[in-house]
């Protein structure tokens, strides 16, 4: 597999150093103006639902950008994340290594976007300035937000290119992920999960600061990640975070090594009858989802019950019951 970072960095080579700082200032006038695309920056009541890790869609077929305005530095990660994504699937490196990929393409599609929106918005020097050599401390995270004009997002991916270990750089709202960079073989936490009253990110929130040998995040589903050592400030209304495997953390000490096996959900199967441990949530009812081969019972299908129809939605590519699309529509109520 190859480094992620490197090829989205390499998508920015069609670019002269006068496109790409009209990129970085105007990136709603010069993605059209550069590219086939077309771009629409939509209110957050008409934006729909989108599974992409920031608040936009990209649609291959209509040659169409999406995006729901947010800050302003913020909309502009998020049209040049998308744009990461044209390019990754239209250039042949990025695209023969993403078909061949069995699974975890779509994570991995996601790294390239970030690292491609993250070289255009935040130059290497001025990460380079604020660590000079470090690994990144949550305090790091928030001072690079503060100095350069890149988005808080793209600050996040690139402290996470200098974590030098597996782990997270996070940006959040109290205690509910607004973004997530990943480092190694980490799976992204989707925006809008909430981590707890009682998580780091919330302890910081309350208090301005706040550390950990032995953190762990939720994802959607209600599983949870391994154990990391985590650093989290706040600034504002915002917080950020570190989470690392190293031992020795980049804000000091040394930390025993956590539990490297990822928490499932507990789960009383309703089909079989069974204590078992979950690690699906059911897209369409919500449920947790049996991971016994026999049964595979949810709140929606399972032994003894009808499966409920879905379709997938032409706009926003996500399965959903049949129920949430118009008569005979193609495209869900959500993205209507």
């Amino acid at each position: 597999m190859g480094d992620s970072r490197a090829l989205g960095e390499s998508l920015c080579e069609r670019y002269s150093a006068e496109e790409r700082a009209w990129l970085a200032a105007e990136p709603s006038e010069a993605i059209p103006a550069l590219t086939d695309l077309s771009v629409q920056i939509c209110e957050p009541e008409e934006f729909g639902s989108s599974n992409c890790s920031v608040e936009g869609l990209y649609l291959p077929q209509r040659r169409h950008i999406t995006v729901m305005r947010t800050g302003r530095r913020r909309t502009k990660f998020t049209l040049l994340h998308e744009l990461g994504h044209d390019h990754a699937r239209r250039t042949d490196a990025t695209a023969e290594l993403l078909a061949g990929m069995t699974r975890g393409s779509v994570p991995y599609e996601e790294r390239i976007a970030d690292a491609f929106a993250a070289e255009i918005l935040v130059p290497s020097a001025e990460v380079e300035a604020v660590l000079e050599g470090r690994s990144p401390t949550a305090a790091d995270v928030a001072d690079l937000c503060e100095l350069v004009e890149g988005s808080m997002e793209a600050c996040c991916v690139r402290m996470a290119q200098h974590l030098g270990a597996g782990g997270y750089v996070l940006l959040a709202e109290g205690s509910v992920v607004r973004f997530c960079a990943v480092a190694g073989d980490t799976y992204r936490i989707r925006r809008g999960t909430d981590q707890g009253a009682d998580h780091l990110l919330a302890i910081a929130a309350r208090h301005g600061s706040a550390s950990a040998d032995q953190v762990r995040l939720y994802h959607r589903s209600g599983v949870r990640t391994r154990e990391y050592g985590g650093d989290a400030v706040s600034r504002g209304d915002l917080a950020f975070a570190v989470l690392t495997e190293a031992t020795n953390p980049p804000w000091g000490g040394w930390r025993p090594p956590g539990d490297a096996r990822p928490l499932g959900v507990d789960l009383l199967c309703g089909g079989c009858d069974q204590d078992v441990v979950s690690w699906k949530r059911c897209e369409t009812c919500g449920g947790m989802v049996c991971p016994r081969g026999e049964c595979g019972w949810c709140l929606c299908r399972g032994p003894g019950r009808a499966v409920v129809a879905e379709r997938v939605c032409a706009r926003c590519f996500l399965t959903k019951r049949f129920d949430l699309f118009p008569d005979d529509g193609d495209t869900c109520r959500d993205c209507s």
